[in-house]
């Protein structure tokens, strides 16, 4: 009798454990969907959102760019590159009801500084810049109701969503998609 209630409470637990894990893929592939469906919409030969350009030079050194998707005044998705001379960051940022539900973003850290030319390396007794030795950092990031709720890294490994990291990316993230909403803003 002992082993049987062990053995109903084990599978008791065992099944919300599976149900959470449903549920949050079903978060997962709503979202997908919905980043997909922004993606069509934006990329389209007819443009259902009307797009927004502009410079956004005080974020990097080499100067920046930012593309906004907009429908009936609200962000759909905000596209931004960032050129540095050891680098440069590109991010997609989609939003619903203009909160943030999924960042795509890419880091390509260059070798050398990009302008540093073979016969100028040379002089200088190092490595000149090549776009083949640049490394990437790759990351997908998943919100629900402004929360996190999934994360992959560069090696498309899910990070603990708890951790202190997660924590400072998600504001980080947030504080980012705020400032550029409102630099828009002023723009328009």
């Amino acid at each position: 009798m002992k082993n049987i209630i062990i053995l109903l409470i084990v599978l008791l637990f065992s099944s919300q454990v599976i149900y959470a894990k449903d549920g949050e893929n079903k978060d997962i592939k709503n979202i997908k969907k919905m980043f997909s469906e922004i993606n069509r919409k934006s990329n389209s030969s007819y443009l259902e959102y009307s797009r927004f350009q502009m410079l956004d030079n005080n974020n990097s050194t080499e100067g920046g760019m930012i593309v906004a998707f907009v429908l009936k005044k609200k962000f759909k998705k905000i596209s931004v590159k960032y050129l540095g001379e050891m680098g440069k960051y590109d991010a997609d940022f989609y939003l619903k009801d203009n909160k943030v539900f999924f960042v795509y973003s890419v880091r390509t850290n260059y070798n050398a500084p990009m302008y540093l030319t073979k016969s100028e390396a040379k002089k200088q007794g190092i490595e000149a810049f090549d776009p083949k030795k640049s490394t990437k950092d790759e990351n997908r990031l998943y919100f629900k109701d402004d929360k996190l709720i999934k994360w992959l890294d560069n090696k498309k490994e899910e990070l603990d969503v708890k951790s202190k990291k997660s924590l400072n990316k998600s504001k980080e993230i947030h504080k980012e998609i705020k400032r550029i909403i409102t630099l828009i803003k002023k723009e328009i």
